[in-house]
């Protein structure tokens, strides 16, 4: 089952976590070994039926850019990033509220299931998962 945390807790984290992945991104962004537009040009029949008349120049576009292009532009965006987080953390403490109020309704319920056996902890884990899917995001926010 899911910590418990307040919304300002987990903004927190986000925040925290944020600040220091930097170094992270900078790792994951070097071990790609595939140019992201590269990838995603291939996926072409994929493309959304609105935009299809625009397929083919997306795909010229995206496929333009070297590996070494994006890695060094993701690398120069860093700290706009993770500076971001500072900024943002407020309002994703405001948005991700109700995913909490919302979990904390269903908690009571869920921690009262069972969980003897493997077929008990799956159910508990599968009514969970189910209450949670139940969530719709509140409009207007």
């Amino acid at each position: 089952m899911p910590l418990r945390a307040t919304p300002e807790e987990a903004s927190q984290a986000w925040r925290e976590g944020l600040g220091r992945a930097g170094p992270k991104i900078e790792r994951g962004v070097d071990r790609v070994t595939q140019a992201p537009g590269q990838k995603a040009a291939a996926k072409k029949t994929a493309y959304v039926a609105g935009v299809q008349a625009m397929a083919d120049e997306w795909a010229r576009r995206v496929a333009a850019v070297p590996l070494a292009d994006w890695q060094q532009s993701v690398k120069d965006s860093l700290g706009r990033i993770t500076g971001i987080s500072d900024l943002k953390a407020r309002k994703y403490s405001d948005r991700i509220a109700p995913v909490f109020s919302h979990m904390n309704s269903i908690m009571p319920s869920i921690d009262s299931m069972p969980t003897d056996s493997l077929d008990q902890r799956i159910n508990k884990s599968s009514e969970y998962q189910r209450k949670m899917a139940a969530y719709k995001k509140r409009t207007g926010g």
